[in-house]
């Protein structure tokens, strides 16, 4: 069972290139720059992430940084999936 906290996001659209996403929750702040570029064989999608760790967090800094970089592939692979069955 893990602990429940809330998170606060606003998502500013550039369709169709880019997705900025700033979030705030506790012990972190954040922003992740989405980018979508045509290329030949489809659309490269880049996620650039920026945080800053407060607290017990900054502490755990990197052990969240690899859970954040194993939540990115698991976004990407899943936006892969719902694209490609498209």
């Amino acid at each position: 069972m893990g602990r429940k906290t809330s998170r606060i996001e606003k998502h500013v659209l550039t369709p169709p290139e880019q997705v900025l996403v700033s979030g705030e929750t506790e012990g972190a702040t954040n922003t992740t720059v989405w980018k979508f570029e045509q290329i030949p064989e489809g659309t490269l999608v880049t996620a650039v992430v920026e945080a800053e760790l407060k607290g017990l967090t900054r502490v755990l800094g990197p052990f969240a940084e690899r859970q954040l970089q194993s939540l990115l592939r698991e976004w990407l692979r899943g936006l892969a999936k719902y694209v490609e069955a498209k």
